[in-house]
């Protein structure tokens, strides 16, 4: 089965240094594939065309950190919750930052954000009440990058982005503050509209994943949390 997928999302999907699909989704399809007797195959693509994609068979499936929503599931079929996570506001666990603990304490405070994720730069505004205190980079890797450099007072981020980073670089503390306005969100793959055979088979193999532990597996493999 070919997959489509914007394939430059850590730890989602992104590529090592051969140029091959890695990451928690691209396990997670993989091992998912193999429980349900079929194969994938990953190819790189815009996310902004995937209802087309799916609809012209030019993909069976698409997985790229896909948030359930009413306004999503209207144009294609979504499989059971993959995951949930939501958005966070970091900064670094020192002294200067001790009496930061609610996002409120963070007004004129320089933030750094993705410039792709239009759900952080709304919250960054609202934290820091001043436009030109927001930096908008082109990925979270570079905001994690901002924050430890002392460039950025927080970041905001995807807390199982966040996550992924904290486990890779320990010995940097980071310290999370719940972000005020910010809901759970449901992240899940997605097949053509009325694909039933395929989204039947994806839903069973999660479920088969999450019964012999395979699933909590590679979520603290690439999160270092659980689910």
């Amino acid at each position: 089965m070919v997959v489509g997928s914007e394939i430059n999302y850590p730890p989602f999907e992104f590529q090592d240094e051969r140029g091959l699909p890695m990451g928690f989704e691209i396990d997670l399809l993989q091992e998912l594939a193999k429980a349900e007797g079929f194969n994938v195959q990953f190819i790189h693509h815009n996310r902004n065309e995937m209802a087309q994609t799916l609809d012209n068979n030019k993909y069976r499936i698409w997985a790229s950190a896909l948030s359930v929503s009413p306004e999503r599931a209207a144009i294609v079929d979504l499989t059971k919750p993959i995951l949930t996570s939501e958005y966070v506001v970091a900064v670094l666990d020192n002294e200067k930052n001790a009496n930061i603990t609610t996002d409120k304490d963070l007004q004129g405070k320089t933030i750094a954000v993705s410039k792709n994720a239009k759900t952080t730069l709304e919250h960054a505004l609202k934290v820091s009440g001043d436009q030109q205190l927001i930096v908008p980079l082109d990925t979270y890797f570079l905001t994690v990058r901002e924050l430890f450099s002392g460039k950025a007072d927080a970041l905001i981020s995807d807390k199982r982005v966040l996550d992924y980073y904290i486990a890779k670089y320990p010995d940097m503390k980071i310290k999370t503050i719940n972000l005020d306005g910010s809901e759970q969100k449901d992240l899940a793959f997605a097949v053509k509209k009325g694909d039933g055979e395929m989204l039947n088979k994806l839903n069973s193999g999660l479920d088969k994943l999450k019964a012999d532990g395979t699933y909590e597996r590679l979520v603290q493999k690439w999160f270092g949390t659980t689910s």
